[in-house]
């Protein structure tokens, strides 16, 4: 700043100056709520025009309301300023309040929002030495809803430049560790439920708990992946059929982990069958009396599926809940109470690890178990075992999933 600077309102609360290589009047505005100061140049080298300029963008930048401060100020906005008002919003959730409270706040705050560049991302990404998958696109989730969120209020012109690219740290990443469930394990998981089911704090918790006791259930008895896979199951991809006098099923997975992933069509066991059969009466209840005359009961679940065909199987109000999260309190729960070793590394993937085990150990053919799964053989290779015989929609039907227990 030079020398010469001249204060357009008392205690240097406005002040008109010129830098060194400027011929126009820069005016520096202190602000009235909090530590700092608004700079920009008034655009003009004449003195009446910039003192006008100054007392307007003064009145402006510390108005009384917040919608016109925010809109002047937008050009000085520290990231810590807009996750703030972002997480005030409705679509804010509670993966977005952690991720923003302890970690871009902390580590971002101070970046002026408009400033942003990529590189600060990228370093905000290896300092948090984010190691999976998972918890990479928890961060990159929250970190485009809070981008979005400052385009459409105008703190940041565009956001292209900083879409974080997956393929950028994917060397940071590990392979998570899981324990498979043991029969022993997975009884005190379903008996020890409807306590913690009952402990929900209001309705819409109450159902997530509901439908993450179903998903768990459905994971274990398939083998299908949690996430997209299953989470995203619409009625119209399901289909129940009878064997043998049983209510059995198949599966048309076309969501997955991968973006180029090929649908499949698997069957489904009695048991996963019985599962989603029971949710689906409980979903549908007021048109049960429209299907009573449908015939069997692969029939009447037909018929139910058909009246909602895009309604999303696991949705909970029309959103998808956090599933892998809330499982993850559950088992914490039951660690907290004894009920569940330190020890054991169990996360909602668990499932589908236990099923391929069970599978393998059960003699299956590891080529029949990747294309039942999703997976290549040499991924299953890689992390399970080697053993071969054939899992084909007869033996699901006529066996279904049983815990493998060690001779």
């Amino acid at each position: 700043m030079s020398a010469k600077s001249i204060h357009v309102m008392p205690n240097k609360q406005a002040t008109l100056y010129r830098l060194n290589n400027s011929k126009n009047w820069h005016v520096r505005i202190k602000y009235k709520d909090k530590a700092g100061y608004w700079k920009k140049s008034t655009g003009t080298a004449d003195f009446d025009e910039a003192w006008a300029f100054a007392i307007q963008r003064y009145t402006e930048i510390n108005s009384e309301n917040l919608e016109i401060r925010r809109i002047h100020r937008s050009g000085n906005t520290t990231l810590e300023e807009v996750a703030k008002e972002f997480l005030k919003k409705s679509t804010a959730n509670k993966n977005d309040k952690t991720i923003c409270e302890n970690h871009l706040i902390p580590k971002l705050g101070h970046t002026i929002f408009a400033k942003l560049k990529y590189p600060d991302l990228e370093g905000y990404i290896n300092d948090c030495d984010i190691r999976s998958e998972s918890t990479f696109a928890n961060h990159r989730t929250t970190i485009n809803k809070l981008l979005r969120f400052g385009l459409q209020n105008e703190y940041i012109k565009s956001v292209e430049h900083l879409k974080l690219d997956k393929a950028s740290f994917k060397a940071n990443f590990s392979r998570e560790t899981t324990d498979i469930i043991s029969s022993k394990e997975w009884d005190l998981i379903c008996q020890s439920y409807g306590a913690w089911r009952g402990m929900s704090r209001g309705e819409k918790v109450y159902e997530i708990r509901h439908k993450l006791f179903v998903l768990m259930q459905f994971l274990l008895f398939t083998g299908i992946r949690p996430g997209n896979e299953s989470e995203e199951l619409q009625y119209k991809d399901i289909e129940f059929t009878t064997y043998k006098g049983k209510l059995v099923g198949f599966i048309d997975i076309k969501k997955g982990k991968m973006k180029d992933i090929k649908p499949r069509k698997i069957p489904i066991h009695e048991d996963a069958a019985m599962i989603l059969f029971l949710e689906l009466h409980y979903q549908c209840y007021f048109d049960l009396p429209k299907v009573n005359d449908a015939g069997n009961e692969a029939d009447r679940g037909n018929a139910l599926l058909n009246m909602h065909p895009d309604r999303k199987f696991f949705y909970v109000q029309e959103k998808r809940p956090e599933y892998a999260r809330n499982f993850g309190r559950y088992i914490q729960h039951l660690k907290s109470k004894n009920r569940l070793s330190d020890e054991k590394k169990l996360i909602l993937y668990s499932m589908r690890h236990t099923f391929i085990t069970n599978e393998l150990h059960k003699g299956k053919d590891i080529y029949a178990i990747a294309k039942h799964c999703g997976n290549s053989v040499q991924m299953i290779e890689k992390y399970y075992s080697k053993y071969e015989t054939l899992i084909n929609a007869k033996e699901v039907f006529e066996e279904g999933f049983r815990f493998y227990h060690p001779g």
